[in-house]
């Protein structure tokens, strides 16, 4: 069995990325820029045909019935709860699976995401579990340290789906966790002791590897880029990690693909992608023998 599974950060996904405030005195422009967009995002969802995927950053609004309407081969779940921005998961109607909310990854902060997680049956009988992630953003202490957490929450997670795991006779958990990390450092003010975002990718990677899980290389560098005319760097903020055990199926050889803005051969055309869809590119990744 194959299982391609995508994660995509589309940004505010409430309605129009661009002229939002513009067309604020004009609900029926309104209503069809919303519509237009949601008709993007499901196309370009489409055309990489995911077997279980997970759009970050929804607000609410009616864009989730909307993918839903346009997508019938799928069931769709969202998480709940008083943060602003929500997560909701497609998978195909074939699947078997599970579905919980895990709240401990707000950080006992109504406001941040919670992550949904699914167990998915295989044919082999092995149990297939799926978080994804959309964790705390910010190179400020209070956001590096929130992220850290959580990535503390990852571990712990993984320790126990082990031991249910080798309970059952097997090595280790078939695990994996993606979506928005935001891998973005720590800034100190008038301090030493700054972190780069790759020495904070690096520190994760470490303390991930302790319970058997690496992260496979993705056909781009970044993931994240506000176009050319913003002041921030391009960046690598969204990752896949997989248990050990867990083999992939590469696609234009590499494990891991980041599509959208990346694929682009031009800035205009980079930037007119992140006009129309998302800063975030989407990416996914196909597990093979399941």
């Amino acid at each position: 069995m194959d299982l391609k599974i995508l994660a995509w950060n589309v940004e505010h996904f409430k309605g129009p990325k661009a002229a939002w405030r513009s067309l604020s005195g004009d609900e029926e422009a309104r209503e069809r820029a919303k519509s237009e967009r949601v008709a993007r995002v499901v196309a370009q969802i489409q055309s990489i045909d995911p077997d279980i995927f997970a759009i970050l950053e929804v607000e609410g609004d009616r864009s989730p019935y909307d993918v839903a309407a346009a997508m019938p081969d799928y069931s769709f779940l969202l998480t709940e709860g008083k943060q602003t921005q929500e997560i909701l998961v497609g998978f195909r109607q074939r699947l078997r699976l599970f579905f919980t909310q895990k709240g401990e990854f707000k950080e006992n902060n109504l406001y941040l995401r919670p992550a949904p997680t699914l167990s998915v049956q295989t044919p082999s009988g092995r149990t297939l579990t799926l978080l994804f992630g959309h964790f705390k953003s910010l190179p400020e202490p209070g956001g590096w340290g929130l992220r850290a957490s959580m990535f503390e929450k990852l571990v712990d997670l993984k320790k126990a789906l082990d031991g249910y795991a080798q309970d059952k006779g097997e090595d280790s958990a078939a695990f994996v966790a993606m979506g928005d990390l935001n891998t973005m450092g720590l800034t100190l003010t008038d301090a030493d002791g700054d972190i780069s975002a790759d020495e904070e990718l690096a520190r994760c990677d470490k303390r991930l590897a302790r319970v058997n899980m690496r992260r496979p290389g993705k056909s781009a560098a970044h993931t994240f880029s506000g176009g050319s005319t913003s002041s921030l760097d391009d960046s690598d903020l969204d990752h896949v990690y997989i248990d050990h055990s867990l083999s992939v199926l590469p696609e234009n050889g590499f494990d891991v693909r980041v599509g959208g803005w990346t694929t682009l051969p031009t800035q205009a055309e980079r930037d007119q992608w992140i006009n129309d869809y998302s800063d975030h590119a989407p990416i996914w990744i196909t597990l093979t023998g399941l």
